[in-house]
Parts: C-alpha cells; structure tokens; sequence
C-alpha cells in the first residue's frame, strides 16, 4: 500500500454502504484510485476501485465501470471476481472485487527480462481467463502487464484484473478512453487503432505483453500517431527469443487477425502442446494431491484422487519441447474446472471425444440449472484412462444441493470444496462422494 493523502477519494478507517472498511490504498490514477478494504459482515479482503467525482458524473467512464462489473458472471480462478458496482454518499462510482495479493507482471519485468517457461505459464493462465471471458461475450481490450498479477508472486496464479476499466492519457498510462479506441498502443492490436476490437485483438495484446516480459522493457510503438499505425502494420521485432516463445508471439502478433489464433480455445491447445511434464529422469512425474482445507462445520472440502493405471504429470513443472503433430491435440494434464456460486456458474477443461464433453456438460447443467456454452470442453487426446470423463460427471452430480462448489480436477488428481445449507446436507453430500468415489474407482486423499 502507498502513503494516503488529504486529497484521497476515500480516507482510512472510513466506512462504504455500511460495509467495507477502508484499510489503506493501493494506488493512485488520473481517473481513480484503488482501496483495500474489509467486508465487516464476512471479514473478506476486497479491492475497491473508486471513480474520483468529475469521472463519477461522465457517462463514459460510468458505462466501462458497468462494463468491467459484468464480469461478475465469470467465475474462473484466473479472472480476478467481481462482486458490485455501488455509489458512495459523496457520488463516487465505484467497484467492488477480490483483493488480488501479490505483484504484477509489470513489477516483476522492472527486475529484469522472465524467464520464458514462466512466461508460458502465464500465457497458459492468461489464456484460460480469456476462453471464460470471451464466453460471456468480454473483450478485455486493455491486456497489459499491469493488468495481470501473479498471485503469491506464482506465474501459476496469475490473475487478469481491470475488464474495460477506464484510464487516462497521462504519462505513463498512454490510453484513451472513447467511441473509437481503447487500450495501451504499445500493446494494442492494429484494429483496436480504427476502433476495432475482437477475442483476436485481446491474443495480440497477449503475445506483445509476453515479449515485454522476456525484453524486460515496454515495447516502443511509436513517438507520433503516424509511427504508431505504420510500426503496427509490421510484425514484432522478435530477435534473440527462443523458440517455442518466439513462434507463439510471431503467431498471437501478426498484423492481419486472420493469421492469430481463431480463438483463446485453439490457442490453448497449441500452449499445452508446448510443456511436457517431465521429470529430471525423463518420465512423467506424479502429482500429490491437494488435500482439502480445513472449514467450517458446514464446509466441504474433499480432495480426490483417480485411481488408474499410470501416472499422471504435474502440468507446471514441465520442460520444453517442439510441439507433436497427432491427429488429435494431446492435453497436459488433463484438465476440467467447473463452479457454481448459486446463481453463476463456469465449465472449462477437456473432454476425449463429443459425447464424452456432452456427458460432463449435462452433469453439469442438472446440477447448476444452466447449459455450459458451446465449445466449453476442448476435444484433446490424453484421458488419463477409458472411465475419466464417467468419473467426473458422477462428481458433478453430487455437487447438486450444495449452495455454492468448486471442482478442480488434473489429471487423476481433483479437489472438491463447497458450502452446504447445514450440517445434515453437509454429511449426505460427503457421504454420497465416498459412495460414488468407491464405485468409480476413486479414493479421498
């Protein structure tokens, strides 16, 4: 947190809709600033973006502030969540949504260039964060490395944060805010310059936001309008990256959109192509289960591990490799993510073939209420054996009747964390797990 002010939007120990305790800021900007607070009801640590009050009353500013709350619809641990959007007494606009705990991406390059295996990672992470916002129909706009926080300071955490938030051209910032174009130009792609922006446009911001951390620096756009729209007319200047890096940049960067990725799905298929989960010995390393922790008595939480012959590989400590050619895209690991909060729900993940993925999607729709989006589940080889995707729709299944759940399965390891209506329910779910675990062949760790 930085120094207040007497000129803050809002002061410490100062109390929002009867709610959210201000504890101290987190950073200052031509339009806003950033607060953390305290929930005083649930004890939750929140961030809250604040509109200072000549902003406040702009219609502009106010629809990205009600744009970026829409992502209150996207739950997806790489997707920083966004709980309101309210008014304070005093007329300030302003966000509610997870404190995000750790340095930004663009902390982490004023140390130096990344390493690229991290920078694979966030880009895996990244990607992951843009399939389930591009779902929902967001663009992003703004991909940055100020934009994206590592949390605990883990390239495995990372975290996208500020969806269509509005900034200013002050220096430093290098944003307009307007009808026609929105986003950083030295990470923008060339169609955002014309107003022009697409799930390909946030790929490109992707690819240049990846170069930025292995050069350690700001890319240069350009010191004039003119040399901005001729430099991004040209491909990147990619020399001394190491491959795969410099493929994947000169993929997400090209200049025409219909040379990137068609979408962060197909994208994410390449990136799991690219880290091979290794061991020093060369064979496959086997994850521990993450075990489930401790709650209270009306929480459930339960790891679990798929019990099968072989063993499963531990996606981020792996080593580089040129990417296979099959005939089908082979995951690592295999992956599903599924949650529900009571009203809002996410799938993700893979499936082996189409009526597996339609299998999980109906487990999933049964116990949420709503049919995941179509394409949801990549099609990818890789199933850790014949009964995974029965598996883990039967654990879909018993998430019916909690009021809110997460599962997290890799490979044949998963966690199952939710909240049950009390203690009665909260004992028949786990007791429902144990019995559906046995017969599929799975065992709590």
């Amino acid at each position: 947190m930085i120094e207040a002010g007497p000129g803050d939007i809002f002061h410490i120990g100062q109390v929002l809709n009867n709610t959210y305790e201000i504890e101290g800021i987190l950073g200052r900007g031509g339009t806003g600033e950033v607060y953390r607070a305290r929930n005083l009801i649930s004890g939750r640590i929140v961030a809250i973006k604040a509109l200072n009050k000549l902003f406040s009353g702009n219609a502009d500013y106010e629809q990205l502030m009600k744009r970026e709350e829409q992502m209150r619809d996207i739950l997806h641990d790489s997707v920083v969540r966004y709980t309101e959007c309210s008014r304070s007494d005093a007329g300030h606009v302003f966000l509610v949504m997870d404190f995000i705990d750790g340095p930004s991406m663009n902390e982490r390059m004023l140390e130096g260039r990344m390493d690229p295996k991290e920078l694979l990672i966030i880009a895996h992470r990244i990607c992951e964060g843009l399939i389930a916002a591009h779902g929902h129909g967001i663009v992003h706009r703004d991909l940055s490395p100020d934009n994206i926080v590592l949390r605990g300071g883990l390239a495995e955490r990372a975290t996208i944060i500020d969806f269509g938030i509005a900034k200013d051209t002050s220096a430093g910032a290098r944003t307009i805010v307007g009808n026609d174009f929105a986003g950083k130009y030295e990470y923008a792609a060339p169609e955002q310059l014309e107003g022009h922006a697409d799930a390909r446009s946030d790929l490109y911001a992707l690819g240049a936001l990846l170069l930025a951390g292995f050069r350690g620096d700001v890319p240069f756009a350009g010191s004039t309008p003119g040399e901005i729209v001729r430099r991004k007319q040209r491909p990147l200047d990619m020399e001394g990256l190491p491959e795969p890096l410099k493929g994947l940049i000169q993929w997400l960067t090209a200049p025409d959109p219909n040379q990137r990725p068609a979408s962060a799905q197909e994208l994410l298929i390449r990136l799991e192509t690219l880290i091979k989960p290794k061991s020093p010995g060369g064979r496959d390393r086997q994850p521990k289960p993450s075990r489930g922790r401790n709650r209270s008595p009306l929480w459930l939480a339960l790891g679990v591990v798929l019990v099968a012959a072989g063993a499963g590989g531990a996606w981020y400590a792996g080593i580089f490799g040129p990417p296979p050619e099959p005939p089908l895209p082979t995951a690592s690991p295999y992956r599903l993510a599924a949650a529900f909060d009571g009203t809002r729900s996410s799938l993700s993940g893979n499936a082996p073939d189409p009526d597996s993925a339609t299998l999980i999607a109906r487990a999933f729709g049964s116990a949420t209420g709503a049919m995941p989006p179509e394409g949801a589940l990549v099609i990818a080889g890789g199933v850790p054996d014949e009964g995974w995707p029965k598996a883990a729709a039967k654990l879909i299944d018993e998430m019916t009747g909690l009021e809110s759940w997460t599962l997290d399965i890799r490979d044949r390891a998963a966690d199952v964390s939710g909240v049950a209506p009390d203690r009665a329910s909260r004992d028949a779910a786990r007791t429902r797990m144990e019995a559906e675990a046995k017969a599929a062949g799975l065992t709590f760790a």
